[in-house]
């Protein structure tokens, strides 16, 4: 219950009750010992302490998230390898980030982790794209893109088409640029 009062709190944009709420959460599940949920809750705080721009929280998160990631062995545990690198990114740690992503790929195209294949390959888009190297977030966001209509990843699928567009737009190609945004206003329907 704590941990959906900390989600509505987010919904509500009291960031800091729902960091609360989230802790406490993580607090029951690490008394049960239910070490995925402990987990999950690592991934929530990190995106909340991402969201308020505390990025040195968020890394020291995303350690955590990572360490019993390590520890539990499952792809799905190992999101502290992405949420390292989306950090180092958003912090402008070009090299870092795509050690981090890359890293992060390699994990889940061999654990076979399809939602995590593609954030990976969001992410590593949105990193060609901070680099300006169109052609190849291009091909990393159309990678992902496919990913995500066979994953039913909706809310990714957005955010991929968005940049398409913004790619297709900075290429100068008006067409296909408007063509990526409808796809994403109908996703909106």
């Amino acid at each position: 219950t704590l941990m959906i009062l900390g989600e509505l709190s987010v919904w509500q944009g009291n960031l800091e009750q729902a960091r609360s709420q989230i802790v406490e959460s993580q607090r029951i599940f690490m008394e049960v010992h239910n070490d995925i949920y402990v987990d999950f809750m690592y991934v929530v705080l990190g995106a909340l302490d991402t969201m308020k721009g505390d990025y040195e929280r968020a890394a020291t998160v995303a350690h955590e998230e990572l360490s019993i990631g390590q520890r539990l062995g499952d792809a799905a545990t190992q999101s502290g390898l992405l949420s390292l690198g989306r950090l180092a990114l958003l912090q402008g740690h070009t090299l870092e980030a795509a050690e981090r992503l890359e890293e992060s790929l390699a994990y889940f195209r061999k654990k076979d982790h399809k939602a995590y294949i593609v954030e990976s390959l969001y992410w590593l888009g949105k990193l060609a794209w901070t680099t300006r190297e169109l052609e190849k977030a291009r091909k990393l966001y159309n990678e992902a893109l496919t990913g995500s209509q066979a994953g039913g990843l909706t809310n990714l699928k957005a955010h991929i088409l968005c940049d398409l567009g913004r790619i297709a737009a900075a290429q100068g190609d008006a067409r296909q640029a408007r063509a990526h945004f409808e796809q994403v206003v109908k996703l909106a329907d």
